[in-house]
């Protein structure tokens, strides 16, 4: 999941695995129900969390594929340079790390106080549909944000991934490295990370791209159907170019 997010914002991915796959979808230390203290919150040290996340999992769960969004995309996109044995096939949706550019108001309202107000302005800097962002939505989102500790370990994660307006992690030449099949998925119309920062996707040999039109910075959510259907299809690929 992204800054800001938690395992929630898989809901509408997780039932359309389950049946094909054993899956496991985690709060990042310092988000959602996870532990919150007081750490280096840095790309490298939650690509860390994510390494003994699966340790403690146990055996089965030394090679996985990994599917990572926004943030969580660069998370996942630096173990896969780390741990390069330990993963099957990578997935990153909108992903940071791929440049520079980052849209500072979003980032702003994360680090501002938790109001309703605030959190209906960042939840409509995600989407291109705004009706997708509901009441519902934002109240659940704000008796997450309410946790002992939550703002707190929010800002500590903002400020050691994005400032000054720019993302500080750059993983371009890890994506070049990487010797396994990748698919890059990115909403045409993302407000938060921009679309062009998809391309990179061409570093890497065994690499495909979809852009999901009208779709913002988060398809998976947006397009779910259409995203579930394409990862399924690149998860049972015999890759490269063979899936639709």
């Amino acid at each position: 999941h992204g800054l800001g997010g938690s395992l929630a914002t898989w809901s509408l991915n997780l039932p359309a695995f389950v049946a094909q796959f054993r899956i496991c979808a985690l709060d990042l230390v310092g988000a959602g129900s996870s532990a919150k203290p007081a750490i280096d919150y840095s790309v490298p040290a939650l690509a860390g969390f994510l390494a003994r996340f699966l340790d403690a999992l146990g055996p089965d769960w030394q090679r996985v594929n990994i599917v990572g969004h926004s943030l969580g995309g660069a998370v996942a996109l630096a173990f896969a340079g780390s741990h390069p044995e330990r993963v099957e096939r990578l997935v990153l949706i909108d992903s940071a790390g791929l440049g520079s550019e980052i849209d500072p108001t979003v980032v702003a309202l994360m680090r501002s106080k938790p109001t309703l107000e605030n959190l209906r302005a960042e939840l409509a800097r995600f989407f291109a549909n705004p009706g997708l962002v509901q009441q519902a939505l934002i109240e659940q989102l704000y008796q997450q944000r309410m946790q002992p500790g939550a703002q707190e370990t929010l800002a500590l994660t903002a400020n050691a991934a994005f400032s000054d307006g720019q993302q500080r992690i750059d993983l371009r030449d890890t994506l070049g490295g990487l010797n396994i099949p990748l698919l890059v998925v990115w909403g045409g119309a993302d407000a938060v990370i921009p679309v062009a920062h998809a391309q990179e996707a061409k570093r890497t040999p065994q690499s495909r791209l979809e852009v999901f039109a009208g779709s913002g910075h988060c398809p998976h959510i947006e397009r779910a159907d259409a995203f579930n259907q394409l990862v399924q299809s690149f998860l049972f690929s015999i890759f490269p170019g063979d899936y639709p």
